[in-house]
Formats: C-alpha cells, structure tokens, sequence
C-alpha cells in the first residue's frame, strides 16, 4: 500500500500549499531567524521537550503569535517528525516567522518526508530504536484503507473517525485472527469537493503573494 499526499490530506487534514517547509538554519533570511531561534530559546530556557512544552500550552491562557509558534513546534514534533531524544524540533521556527503563512506551507509533503526519512533511520538502526514518526498517519491509514471482516464507515477527515476504543476493537480482531495485515486494500478516500476547492483558492492565493 503505498502512502502520499493524499492521504495525509485524507487522514490529518493538513494544508498542501506550494511553500515547503523549511526546517534548518541553512537558506537565506538566517540573522531573522537566528533572532527568532534566540528569542524563542530565551523563552524556554533553551530547547524544552515535548512534555514541557505540553504542559505549558494546556496551561496557558493567551492565543497570541507566540503560542501558535509553540504549538506547531510541539504538533511537529511530537506528532509529525520529531526527535528520539523527546527534544523539539525547534529549527521549523524557520517556517513560522510569519504566522499568517502557516497555512500556506505543503505540511503534506514534509509528513511524507517525516515518513521517508524516518523509514531509513530505522532500517539502518532498526536493533537500536523504535520505529517512532509519524506514527499516527501509518496506524489511522493502515485502518482507512484496508477492511477486515467488517467495513468502518470512511469519513473525512480519517482522525476524526477513530477512535482508542474503535482501535482496540480492529486490533484485537486482527491479532486473535492470525492473520494481522491479510486485509483488503482500499483506493485513497475521496476528499469532499469543498475541501478540494478551499485547497486550489489557497494555492491561487499563495502563487500571487509569491
């Protein structure tokens, strides 16, 4: 089965617009964002983990630039691409300068990235560490697509639709079954129309800002 895009789409949601993400310190505009990884550190008292950075969020009160900046750092790193020692990852801040461009990044193809580059560490390293990103495509889109003695209703987005307990219940039937991943295969889930239409406006959009 293979796994894109779409299906990223399809699971999270997530936008796929024509800037890529940028998540290194290399590439032009480096004293802004050396400034901004530097007021970002003062903050947190250097690099938090992803724990730390959860707990704040839950208790904090306010909306403002600064808490979207640390939320998408810790949906990045704890559930898209993040790190094996539990660190963030803090150098997506180059993508964040501008909250207001946050939804005109493809966070679809960096997933994909995540997903690829996380596969290789692992084959490498597989006796050393877990598989660990991203996780929660692979599991919802394993469950999407594929049937096993009864079909789910398919809803759009996937994460939406599943559930722990639902989970469970496939998982355990699967396994009690001995045949965990003898499954039929279905095509991507079709994305709503509105949905496709919101996408293609951003992309326009994003391609005249550009």
């Amino acid at each position: 089965m293979k796994i894109d895009e779409e299906d990223v789409v399809a699971v999270l949601n997530l936008p796929r617009d024509p800037r890529k993400v940028l998540d290194t310190s290399k590439g032009g505009d480096n004293y802004e964002y050396y400034e901004l990884v530097q007021e970002w550190k003062g903050r947190w008292g250097g690099v938090p983990t992803n724990a730390v950075i959860e707990d704040n969020l839950v208790k904090r009160n306010d909306a403002g630039v600064n808490f979207e900046r640390d939320f998408i750092v810790f949906v990045v790193s704890s559930f898209l691409y993040g790190h094996k020692n539990t660190k963030c990852k803090f150098k997506v801040l180059k993508s964040l300068k501008d909250v207001e461009k946050i939804k005109d990044y493809n966070w679809c193809q960096y997933t994909i990235k995540a997903l690829v580059e996380s596969q290789i560490k692992w084959r490498v390293k597989r006796t050393e560490s877990f598989y660990f990103e991203p996780l929660t495509l692979l599991v919802l889109c394993y469950l999407d697509r594929t049937e096993y003695m009864y079909s789910e209703p398919r809803v759009f987005p996937v994460i939406k639709n599943w559930d722990t307990d639902k989970i469970k219940i496939r998982s355990d039937m699967e396994i009690s079954g001995d045949e965990f991943g003898n499954v039929r295969v279905h095509d991507h889930l079709n994305i709503p129309l509105e949905q496709k239409v919101e996408d293609e406006d951003s992309q326009q959009k994003s391609n005249c800002d550009n």
